[in-house]
């Protein structure tokens, strides 16, 4: 397991290593490995568990969304001294 900061490092990582690999010992099976951001790792965990089968994962839009709803609420204007959505 490798955690990398963002998925283009986790892809080169990949390729460095499984294009070796390929070349030298292509009966290794590297299947079990996993590299990727902690994020993805964890993505992929939580939806493996009976708990989190029906998990949707938050995208910008639907973190905007939530946001706007949530604006006065989360007395955002207050935190940041920034009109909605530059307070974001």
């Amino acid at each position: 397991m490798a955690f990398i900061f963002t998925e283009k490092a986790a892809e080169e990582l990949l390729v460095r290593i499984h294009t070796p690999r390929n070349e030298r010992v292509p009966a290794v099976d590297l299947s079990g490995i996993f590299i990727g951001t902690i994020h993805s790792w964890c993505l992929q965990y939580n939806c493996t568990q009976p708990d989190f089968y029906k998990i949707t994962p938050v995208d910008e839009l639907h973190l905007d969304a939530l946001v706007a709803r949530l604006y006065d609420d989360l007395k955002l204007k207050e935190i940041y001294n920034k009109p909605f959505p530059k307070a974001i």
